[in-house]
C-alpha cells in the first residue's frame, strides 16, 4: 500500500483540489528535535524518500495525530494512491482520479485552468499562443467534468484527458513539463485517521 501525507492545496485558483500536489508535513522548528512531531517528521523523511510515500499506515496516522495537536493545528489527510485503476488496500472515501507525476505534481491542482490569452506585444499565431484554441477546448470538455474535490470521478475520463494534454505536449514540448517528468492516472483514496 502507497500513502502520501497531504494537508492543504497548494494554489488558490482551486482551493477545493485533494488531490497529490498539495502541502507536506515540515519540520517544526519551534517544538525542538525531540518533540514528538519532529521525530515523526524524520520517519516521514526517511521512510517517505523523495517521493514522500510511506507505508506504514499506524505511524502515519501518528504523524497526522501529532501535528494536529500542535498550536496551532496543522490539519493533514492519510491519503492512499494507486495506480492502473487498482483498488486501495485500506480504501476509505474515494477522492478522484487525479493525473500526477511521482504521487506529487499534478495537472489538476490549478483546475485546468489553462487558457491564457497572449501579451499585448504578442501575437496570437507566435508559439505558444498558436495552441490556445486547443487549450481552451481542452478546459472547456474536462474542466466541467472535475468533481467537488477537484479531479475525476472516472477513470476513463481522466485517460482521455491525459492523452489530450500529452498530445497538446507533443505539439510544443515543455508545456506542461519536461519530458522526463511522467504523468500517470492515480486514485486519490482518503484513510480514516
Amino acid at each position: 500500500m502507497d500513502l502520501i501525507i497531504r494537508g492543504r492545496a497548494q494554489y488558490s485558483s482551486s482551493p477545493s483540489y485533494r488531490g497529490t500536489y498539495r502541502s507536506t508535513p515540515h519540520y517544526v522548528d519551534n517544538a525542538g528535535p525531540e518533540h514528538e512531531v519532529n521525530q515523526l517528521f524524520r520517519w516521514y523523511c526517511d521512510e517517505g524518500g523523495d517521493l514522500g510515500v510511506v507505508h506504514e499506515l499506524e505511524k502515519a496516522r501518528k504523524l497526522v495525530a501529532a501535528y494536529s495537536r500542535l498550536d496551532p493545528p496543522q490539519h493533514l489527510e492519510i491519503i492512499e494512491v494507486t495506480t492502473d485503476s487498482r483498488e486501495p488496500e485500506v480504501g476509505g472515501e474515494f477522492l478522484g482520479y487525479d493525473l500526477s507525476a511521482g504521487f506529487n505534481y499534478s495537472l489538476l491542482s490549478w483546475g485546468l485552468e489553462i487558457d491564457r490569452e497572449p501579451p499585448a506585444e504578442l501575437s496570437r499565431k507566435d508559439a505558444p499562443w498558436v495552441l490556445q484554441p486547443l487549450l481552451r477546448l481542452t478546459k472547456r470538455y474536462f474542466q466541467p467534468q472535475l468533481n467537488t474535490n477537484g479531479l475525476f470521478e472516472d477513470y476513463n475520463t481522466a485517460q482521455f484527458c491525459l492523452d489530450c494534454m500529452m498530445a497538446l505536449q507533443k505539439l510544443r514540448p515543455g508545456l506542461w513539463e519536461n519530458e522526463q517528468v511522467v504523468f500517470e492516472i492515480v486514485g486519490v483514496w482518503k484513510v480514516d485517521v
